[in-house]
């Protein structure tokens, strides 16, 4: 990454950074296309080998890495055999009323608002009735209550653990509102209200906020892991869990 940044630091100063960039994102947008094509040649009759040998269906939506045993794991860009390739923002290649749960973890703040929409839609449709929909995503008013004139002791705990995990040193309430919206590509940040009325928008009547890591669900319980990335304190104390049911 930092000979990445090198270069594209050397490219810019000779002026053609501008012009290659298109060029770049073209590239790889093709790479990604074309390693999509094993995923898409396999994944209707991966779906049905699932859905007729699982008594219950549960798909795991922008799963990267984080591979869920017992779930149908799907992903834009998926890295494994353990996971077909899925976009979350289009019509999902399942029949109505044909899933018990959907879960993502730190996956919709990665999509617009538009897609977020399309995607809380399409789980609605592809749930059976009592199926669940469980999500888990940064929360924007853990960040916004920063700017409050004093702080509790969780939130200056919270800032100390944030700059020293991303080497930042000291930060502002400022310095972390913003590292979390324009890093990781994240697209559109959700308050449990704003996320409750898009679920709702979507058709889900009864929509609750949980903790991490519980459920009343068996099957949804424990399932995170972004603990792996960020750490448990750290996570558990960002993360808005919200369950919607159908």
């Amino acid at each position: 990454m930092k000979l990445v940044a090198q270069c594209t630091s050397m490219l810019d100063k000779c002026g053609v950074g501008p012009l290659i960039r298109p060029v770049v994102r073209c590239i790889r947008e093709q790479r990604n296309y074309l390693a999509r094509i094993p995923s898409l040649l396999t994944r209707k009759s991966t779906i049905v080998s699932y859905l007729s040998h699982n008594v219950s269906r549960k798909l795991h939506l922008g799963a990267s890495d984080k591979i869920l045993a017992g779930w149908l794991n799907s992903d834009l860009e998926p890295g494994s055999s353990n996971c077909i390739f899925l976009d979350a923002t289009k019509t999902f290649p399942f029949p109505d009323a044909s899933l018990d749960y959907v879960f993502c973890e730190h996956f919709v703040e990665h999509i617009s608002l538009e897609g977020a929409a399309v995607c809380f839609r399409e789980v609605f449709r592809c749930l059976k009735h009592g199926g669940v929909f469980r999500i888990a995503t940064p929360n924007l008013k853990i960040y916004t209550d920063l700017f409050q004139e004093t702080l509790g002791l969780q939130q200056t705990e919270f800032l100390g653990r944030f700059g020293n995990f991303f080497k930042l040193g000291h930060v502002s309430p400022c310095v972390a509102l913003n590292h979390i919206f324009y890093n990781w590509g994240h697209c559109f940040l959700y308050t449990q209200d704003e996320l409750s009325a898009a679920l709702r928008r979507a058709g889900f009547e009864q929509v609750t906020s949980v903790s991490v890591g519980k459920s009343q669900h068996d099957a949804l319980r424990g399932i995170e892991q972004h603990w792996r990335f960020y750490g448990v304190e750290m996570n558990e104390y960002e993360t808005l869990v919200m369950e919607a049911s159908k």
